[in-house]
């Protein structure tokens, strides 16, 4: 998916109008229907508004992974009991021992409390 795409999905997905999004960036809504048309991009400034209003990373909006959580929010996540542990010691974690942690993962979203459908 594209930027212009991610920008209008998450807009609409709030109910929300160009304006009210324009107000936000401090633009007239024209620039938000460009951003929206792929045919201008926000401001660095800008994109980092936009990610903190609709709490996802800067790799969702500009098309790079599926994953909306912001970095922000996982690190909360992971620290949030005994402990911390951040992305990066994830990532400096051999193979065998990411294989292990994606193992457990996948077991755990296959039990029937992780996978119940949002209405």
């Amino acid at each position: 998916m594209e930027m212009k795409d991610v920008l209008m999905q998450l807009r609409e997905e709030r109910e929300l109008k160009q304006a009210d999004i324009a107000n936000l960036l401090n633009v007239v809504p024209s620039t938000v229907s460009k951003y929206e048309r792929g045919k201008s991009l926000p401001e660095h400034d800008g994109l980092i508004k936009l990610a903190d209003f609709y709490n996802v990373n800067l790799d969702y909006l500009y098309g790079r992974t599926p994953i909306q959580t912001s970095f922000k929010d996982l690190e909360d996540f992971l620290a949030a009991k005994k402990g911390v542990v951040s992305i990066d010691f994830l990532i400096k974690l051999s193979a065998d021992d990411r294989d292990l942690v994606r193992r457990l993962l996948e077991t755990l979203a296959k039990k029937p409390e992780y996978n119940k459908r949002k209405t």
